[in-house]
């Protein structure tokens, strides 16, 4: 009897320095990986590795070594760990962009909102950087892997966010249960300049020029300095969804499908709403 290894999750220490490239390069078979570990491990994967690879679930620093450039059929890529930082947003679009025969992709990303006030606007313009790096993804997932986000940075942030998506069909957005947000968050907001200033730096720093544009989202309202906000989690508040989603819908012709935590939507019905 034979046996095919199709599916393999690994994790190492950081203290571990074993090549696992040269295991994966003799592992035709696998289609969908999990892996953490040093990118040194990764160093010498072989060109012709992972031939059957479509999902692959790994820590953005890992993106930037030979593995992303693997995922060559219709995929799926799963960004471990919350993106914190536009740091994180310029590398995922740094690697997205060494894909040499793009297929429709899933991209699934998370974040936190809970510590960093300005962790919304960050991911906001960071998504905006992928969509330019990544034309060809057609399902969007990010995850509130600790956190809430309110109906108007929902609104808001997010028209500004998915149109630049030409090719987006599918955009999923989950967050934790209301009842394990036990805390309300502190605002101090930066500038959305400021923020834009450091994408663009980070861009930069990676020699990864942006060719659209990225103007300020035009926000309703902002908080003013250290303002007390309620933890209202716009996600699993289905009543404040419809007038979203009709703009949503507007703004974005080519989106299907949107699913909040126990709710999915066809955007066309909201089109002719």
């Amino acid at each position: 009897m034979s046996c095919q290894l199709t599916e393999l999750s690994y994790y190492s220490l950081p203290s571990d320095l074993y090549p696992v490239s040269n295991f994966l390069s003799t592992q035709p078979t696998i289609e969908k990986l999990n892996i953490i570990c040093q990118a040194d491990g990764l160093s010498n994967l072989a060109p012709n590795a992972l031939p059957a690879l479509r999902s692959l679930s790994a820590p953005v620093e890992l993106l930037l070594t030979p593995l992303l450039s693997h995922l060559s059929r219709p995929s799926r890529l799963s960004v471990l760990h919350a993106m914190t930082n536009v740091g994180h947003f310029a590398q995922l679009a740094r690697a997205l962009r060494e894909i040499t025969s793009p297929r429709p992709l899933e991209l699934l990303v998370g974040i936190d909102t809970s510590t960093n006030p300005g962790a919304v606007e960050v991911a906001s313009l960071g998504l905006a950087c992928l969509a330019s790096a990544a034309p060809f993804v057609t399902s969007l997932n990010l995850n509130i892997l600790r956190g809430y986000i309110q109906p108007d940075e929902l609104h808001d942030i997010f028209a500004f966010a998915l149109p630049r998506f030409p090719n987006l069909k599918t955009f999923t957005m989950m967050s934790p249960p209301p009842y394990e947000i036990t805390y309300t968050r502190d605002f101090q907001m930066r500038q959305l300049s400021h923020t834009i200033s450091l994408i663009y730096g980070e861009l930069s720093s990676l020699q990864l020029p942006i060719d659209t544009p990225l103007p300020l989202p035009a926000m309703q309202s902002e908080p003013g300095p250290a303002q007390h906000q309620p933890n209202s989690d716009a996600l699993h508040d289905q009543s404040c969804h419809t007038k979203m989603l009709r703009e949503w819908g507007q703004i974005h012709p080519g989106l299907e499908c949107v699913i909040f935590p126990g709710a999915l939507y066809n955007l066309e019905a909201f089109r002719w709403d």
